[in-house]
């Protein structure tokens, strides 16, 4: 028995599944959400403020600068995009697995990639931050392509599920924000709204 390879033959057959039409459909798609989410990004961070501070808006769109509010910018914007782009997709699961794995990737990378330049480095840069933005929409996207090609699958309802989940965690979350870093908005000096 090789220890690095179990041997697990629906794992070698899942990285090949679906013809290879549609996995050159694709990769197109997922790279091409790359500037797309980045985009959206960049759209939504002024959504709230455009609305004239709109109550239901600010549950889904940043309402300040503060690190979490930007994680907004991910599911939603994301969720959008695989969901425009992937509907000639037939492989429903395999998709939406691949869409959860770069909403993951992104959020997790976000704050992380932040505290790491901000404060590791002491550096304070405002197109660092448009930067890093662009970067975690890029490490997400090839993580997603990465599922695509390469696991097992979850239902697809499971995957959307999940991220409906996450978008409403920040809708709440918005309105009852902990005393957290990870929530206080640097301009304001004030944890949530």
């Amino acid at each position: 028995m090789n220890l690095f390879y179990p041997g697990n033959i629906e794992i070698t057959k899942s990285c090949f599944s679906g013809d290879r039409m549609e996995d050159k459909m694709a990769k197109k798609k997922i790279l091409w959400g790359i500037p797309v989410q980045f985009a959206l990004g960049a759209l939504f961070h002024f959504i709230y403020e455009w609305t004239g501070e709109n109550f239901v808006v600010g549950l889904f769109f940043p309402v300040n600068e503060s690190i979490f509010e930007h994680l907004k910018l991910v599911p939603l914007p994301w969720l959008i995009w695989w969901a425009f782009s992937g509907r000639n997709i037939k492989e429903k699961d395999r998709w939406y697995t691949a869409c959860l794995s770069s909403v993951v990737t992104a959020l997790l990378l976000m704050p992380l990639s932040f505290y790491f330049y901000r404060y590791a480095l002491n550096v304070r840069l405002d197109f660092i931050n448009i930067l890093l933005h662009l970067f975690c929409s890029a490490m997400g996207q090839i993580v997603g392509l990465h599922f695509w090609k390469h696991t097992k699958t979850i239902k697809k309802s499971v995957s959307i599920g999940i991220i409906l989940l996450l978008i409403i965690a920040f809708a709440v979350l918005t309105i009852i924000s902990p005393k957290l870093p990870l929530f206080f908005d640097g301009v304001s000096g004030k944890f949530g709204r």
